[in-house]
């Protein structure tokens, strides 16, 4: 703990992160669980550390260690709140903090905590998964695998390969959850069978029990594994405000990598089989070559079998040369995007974030304008990454990004933004729910539950919930606005107050906690100074690539509206970009969405 916190006032530092992720790491890997303790403080100390960001400082530290859990097996023991152990309230605020009777509540709530952990499947430690911006993906998975893919006969031997080429991908992450990723697809793979053989008349009551089946399984999946410990501490908070005892018992869980978006996969196969939008995969093996496909399968975007269905049963027969100019041509402006971009700015915005209550003005904004475009940069260099590697095996994906900055209103914006996770909640959440076609009330009703889940989609947090919500309300605002005429009638000023809009509603995606987040929007307003000793500064680099990265957005063409052709000069500046990235690949560096 003393590693991580060091101060009040220094921010968690790359090698103090590393160091430690490789202590529980190799913990892990010796079949032991640490615990980690957060050794308590005198409540008096406290008071006085809190107006200098104590609070803050801790909640980022914890947030920390949650995000760890997803993929380490490890007790965070956190004695700074004694009601989780049952400790003495006199003994505490007297300061007597660590008597006989305490230790052993204490030592007994690490054995009963290690103890759930029995029958759960370990952390294979530090996380060995290849991630696409990695040397062992750039320089050897991906090269390997395009040349095989090409090599082995067309049809079923080369859908084989690419199966089990993404089913070795996904187990380096954690093997012991491919079982899982098996067996839902094994199930919507056979409710889509059925659903697609059962339009006889009379079926209509056996369709609808196969479909809720399904849906409830991908459900009941995603929820147990992503939200049962969220809804448990909400419980636990609202029994302990009634004064209902002790908090409830919590087993936190390795997240499986990529549920998010192979449980949407299912559903949205499961609805269009009883659709009838599309015909049913041919087999089993186009069904799992298309779940599995390692471009996407960590962070999206979300792909519906009739995207790439047809595709993966008329793939050609040979690599053209213009698919791999176009292939080489995403992958190295993904890659750019993300290392060159992304990941320079990213210290920046995380030393930021990291001291809310320490922000003026100008540093408020730079946090907020910071993550706004690392956040962009990062996802949409992780889409173009994907599209690319999909281009060298013959299948051609969506475009997921259409710069969504240059969005006139909340709409429009949500119609270039992550554009296939919009269309998933289209589809299958807002126009079942009724879309806009009752009244207005029922519109924004329709709104408010769409993006509110789409929020909890992404975490189980109360930020991501406060954003979801926020964007609930800018959509029905922009209802409202647009019914009545009330628009306004200049396009700069549209797309000014879009782009405001959504940099507000990052600092929530962003902020350790909903409090912290109201401390970067009071400093972004002007409540906590301009300037001064006890602020944090804005560093002239960040600043210039937050005004560099300002212009791009706004001026600049995205990735799909650039045509390659076969010019010297593209040769060379993909060259330099290709190399410049590969330098910068000096340590693992994840994609955001690969936390999602």
């Amino acid at each position: 703990y003393s590693n991580l916190y060091n101060n009040v006032f220094r921010t968690l530092d790359p090698t103090s992160q590393e160091y430690f992720q490789k202590t529980i790491a190799f913990m892990n890997e010796q079949g032991r669980t640490p615990v980690v303790v957060l050794t308590p403080i005198n409540p008096r100390l406290r008071k006085i550390l809190a107006p200098l960001g104590w609070d803050d400082r801790h909640e980022e530290v914890v947030k920390y260690l949650r995000s760890l859990q997803s993929r380490y097996d490890f007790v965070i023991l956190d004695m700074t709140d004694p009601r989780v152990f049952g400790f003495d309230r006199h003994e505490w605020y007297d300061g007597v903090h660590m008597t006989t009777v305490n230790t052993r509540r204490a030592v007994d709530y690490i054995i009963r905590q290690t103890g759930r952990r029995r029958n759960r499947p370990r952390a294979a430690g530090r996380p060995r998964g290849v991630l696409l911006n990695g040397h062992s993906f750039l320089l050897v998975f991906l090269p390997v695998v395009v040349a095989l893919y090409w090599l082995t006969p067309h049809g079923r031997p080369r859908l084989v390969l690419l199966v089990g080429a993404s089913l070795f991908f996904y187990g380096l992450w954690d093997w012991r959850y491919v079982p899982l990723l098996l067996t839902t697809t094994l199930v919507d793979w056979v409710a889509g069978r059925l659903l697609a053989g059962s339009t006889a008349e009379g079926a209509s009551r056996r369709r609808k029990l196969v479909l809720a089946a399904a849906l409830a399984l991908n459900l009941a999946v995603l929820g147990y594994f992503k939200y049962r410990g969220f809804f448990v501490d909400q419980l636990d908070g609202v029994l302990h405000l009634l004064g209902m005892g002790r908090p409830l018992p919590t087993i936190r869980f390795i997240l499986p990598v990529g549920i998010s978006f192979y449980t949407f996969a299912g559903i949205s196969y499961a609805v269009d089989m009883y659709r009838g939008q599309y015909p049913p995969a041919r087999s089993m093996l186009h069904y799992l070559a298309w779940v599995t496909l390692f471009p996407y399968i960590l962070a999206g975007p979300i792909i519906r079998y009739g995207h790439v269905g047809a595709q993966l049963e008329s793939v050609p027969r040979r690599l053209s040369w213009a698919l791999l100019a176009s292939g080489l041509f995403f992958l190295v402006l993904g890659l750019a995007k993300k290392m060159l971009v992304a990941d320079v700015m990213a210290p920046y915005v995380n030393e930021l974030f990291a001291h809310p209550g320490r922000l003026g003005l100008w540093s408020g904004w730079a946090a907020a304008l910071g993550y706004t475009l690392q956040l962009y940069f990062d996802f949409s260099g992780y889409s173009d990454m994907a599209v690319g590697v999909a281009l060298l095996i013959g299948l051609r994906f969506p475009q997921n990004f259409d710069s969504p900055y240059k969005a006139v209103n909340p709409s429009d914006f949500w119609r270039r933004w992550h554009m296939s996770l919009s269309a998933w909640l289209r589809d299958y959440l807002f126009i079942p729910l009724g879309g806009s076609r009752g009244s207005t009330l029922l519109t924004v009703r329709n709104l408010l539950i769409t993006f509110v889940l789409a929020g909890l989609w992404h975490g189980a947090a109360w930020t991501f919930v406060v954003w979801g919500l926020l964007w609930g309300v800018f959509q029905s605002v922009h209802v409202v606005a647009k019914k009545y005429g009330l628009t306004p009638g200049w396009t700069w000023l549209n797309r000014l107050l879009t782009f405001a809009a959504a940099v507000l509603a990052w600092v929530f995606f962003r902020a350790a906690s909903v409090r912290a987040a109201l401390k970067i929007l009071a400093s972004m307003v002007g409540l906590r100074g301009v300037s001064g000793e006890e602020t944090l500064g804005v560093a002239p680099l960040f600043a210039a690539f937050i005004v560099g990265g300002l212009l791009w957005v706004n001026l600049l063409p995205n990735t799909w509206q650039i045509t390659p052709r076969p010019r010297l000069r593209y040769a060379v500046l993909l060259g330099v970009l290709l190399a410049a990235s590969l330098l910068a690949l000096s340590k693992r560096s994840p994609f955001l969405y690969v936390q999602f």
